[in-house]
């Protein structure tokens, strides 16, 4: 990263729990700045997580950064469809279907009410299995299965993280890093 640009956007937001490298790259490219990767490894990232606690945890922050730059950035944000996908799937379509479901079975159309309380399985169903199969690219078929799995199920602690950015927002609570590791692994 070129000094110069760097101080021209005024650094890293200092404000920021996590996801600080999106959100400056955004205003470098905003000011005509150029992204570019060069095609090798340039750092390794050391998530030391050995606990699903810890896993939750992570996945919660993220969603919390994703809310954070959706409420400041709006669609600018780079990751902002990351925020409405774990809306979907974890919120809007199950409670969505299940409570239509409720409402037809009350008034005896229990055909109907069966398959809306099924159709949200169905959806994580053909969402796996299109993840899944983007994944078999890169990975063999059990990582890319386990890839899909850890896709699909981060999204219920990433809008539990959301939810957490817009509470202490609306309670004017201080950020606090949302930590995931622990000293000693």
């Amino acid at each position: 990263m070129r000094t110069a640009a760097l101080r021209a956007v005024g650094g890293f937001d200092p404000e920021r729990i996590a996801g600080e490298e999106p959100e400056l790259c955004l205003r470098l490219r905003e000011r005509g700045g150029v992204i570019r990767r060069i095609d090798a490894p340039m750092t390794v990232h050391d998530a030391a997580m050995f606990r699903f606690g810890q896993w939750w945890r992570r996945a919660m922050r993220a969603g919390y950064v994703e809310a954070e730059g959706v409420a400041q950035l709006g669609r600018r944000y780079p990751r902002h469809r990351a925020l409405w996908s774990s809306l979907f799937w974890a919120v809007l379509l199950p409670v969505g279907c299940w409570l239509a479901a409720g409402v037809l079975l009350a008034s005896d159309r229990v055909g109907a009410g069966v398959v809306l309380l099924l159709l949200p399985f169905a959806g994580y169903a053909l969402a796996w299995t299109r993840i899944r199969r983007h994944a078999q690219r890169r990975w063999s078929a059990a990582d890319a299965g386990l890839y899909a799995t850890a896709c699909l199920a981060a999204k219920w602690p990433a809008v539990q993280g959301a939810f957490v950015y817009w509470w202490r927002r609306v309670t004017r609570r201080p950020r606090r890093l949302i930590e995931y590791k622990v000293a000693g692994g």
